[in-house]
């Protein structure tokens, strides 16, 4: 039952038909798990707060770093350096003290999955791998709960409900992992675009629990916020899809990093180029023999770069260095020696090399990409600045 206070809170809600004072009700009564408080569950949190869900779960290991500010809007500067549940719980109890918050501070893994998300009654998905998003699928599938998915990149998203009855799950819509999917760390993204996704995550949750609209359920929202266009897809459930067809007892039981066990094309052979570990090029580099190639953004270059390297990011390549003027551009700057290739995480020097390498082996040049990029540099050398 509501307190006055919270009929005088929740009261705009309220006058909504739709609502009334059962809907508030049921909202007060419900418990929303939200997976990650990053740039999606940030403004999921606040919003499913504000609009009076009772208890709400939150999980993540991670801490408050000063690059998460530009998006994650439920954290504040005088919170670096905290985890990222704390920083959260406080906001919410900020905000509205009605709320009841459970903090995980860990990963959610196939060991606990089913035992956090049982408890709860819809999940938001703001994970950042694609094996967690497995594992939430077949704990929820389990539990026989929801969840609402979103994924951000650069300046689109796409929103839908998963697992509902008769409806598509993960396994539906990927069966197959995607390879290579760029992190916001790589890709960058507009701070605004996960606040919109997040909302609409939140705004899915509440017409969950309430009972109005038209879940996304069966569609996926698709939006580029850049031009502003916007289309709904049909996402059908799969016949060959063996976590609706319960071919699993727990979680676990089916893969979360490989093809999900059904029948598919096989996938395109994926390209492998040289790489090498951060220590191996510590002893390149002191050779004085190899040219190392910063293919990040000019910012990230001057905010941190190995020794002696050179900028010429990525973004400066055109359809593969079809042209052959970043090719070009290499050539003239690392004067026939061996190169090394890196980025922040190893994925955009991986890429640049795929394009690259036929040509440079034509020209007897060695060239490989550093594994992890300057994140695995780091974890060896602790005061190297990464953005």
């Amino acid at each position: 039952m509501l307190k006055q206070s919270e009929i005088l809170r929740y009261n705009r809600n309220m006058k909504l038909f739709e609502v009334g004072l059962e809907g508030q009700e049921k909202l007060k009564s419900a418990r929303v798990l939200v997976i990650g408080a990053g740039g999606l569950g940030s403004p999921a949190l606040l919003y499913l707060a504000a609009a009076g869900v009772g208890t709400i779960g939150i999980i993540d290991q991670d801490v408050v770093d000063e690059t998460n500010l530009q998006r994650q809007v439920i954290h504040a500067t005088d919170q670096v350096g905290k985890p990222k549940v704390d920083s959260a719980r406080a906001a919410i109890a900020r905000l509205n003290p009605n709320i009841n918050v459970k903090i995980y501070s860990e990963f959610l893994d196939a060991a606990n999955a089913y035992d956090i998300v049982s408890f709860y009654d819809i999940v938001l998905d703001g994970c950042d791998n694609l094996a967690t998003r497995y594992i939430l699928n077949d704990a929820c599938k389990l539990a026989g709960i929801p969840f609402v998915y979103a994924s951000i990149y650069k300046f689109e998203a796409q929103i839908t409900v998963l697992g509902m009855e008769d409806g598509p799950c993960y396994r539906c819509l990927f069966p197959e992992p995607p390879a290579d999917v760029p992190t916001c760390g790589d890709a960058g993204v507009l701070g605004m675009l996960p606040g919109i996704a997040g909302c609409m995550q939140a705004t899915e949750a509440v017409k969950y629990i309430v009972g109005f609209g038209e879940s996304l359920s069966g569609r996926m929202l698709n939006m580029d916020i850049a031009s502003h266009d916007y289309d709904m897809v049909r996402v059908p459930r799969r016949a060959d899809c063996p976590a609706c067809a319960g071919k699993f007892t727990k979680v676990g039981d089916l893969p979360s990093d490989a093809i999900c066990g059904i029948d598919l094309p096989p996938p395109a052979p994926v390209q492998q180029v040289p790489v090498v570990t951060a220590h191996q090029l510590r002893r390149q580099i002191s050779s004085g023999k190899t040219a190392l190639v910063d293919v990040r953004d000019n910012f990230e270059f001057m905010y941190g770069h190995l020794p002696s390297s050179i900028s010429i990011p990525a973004s400066l390549m055109r359809k593969a260095d079809a042209d052959g003027k970043y090719l070009d551009r290499i050539l003239q700057q690392t004067n026939g020696h061996d190169i090394v290739f890196y980025c922040k995480s190893g994925l955009r020097s991986k890429n640049v090399l795929i394009a690259l390498k036929d040509r440079l082996d034509e020209r007897n040049i060695k060239a490989s990409s550093l594994d992890g990029g300057v994140v695995q540099w780091k974890r060896e050398n602790p005061d190297f600045p990464v953005l």
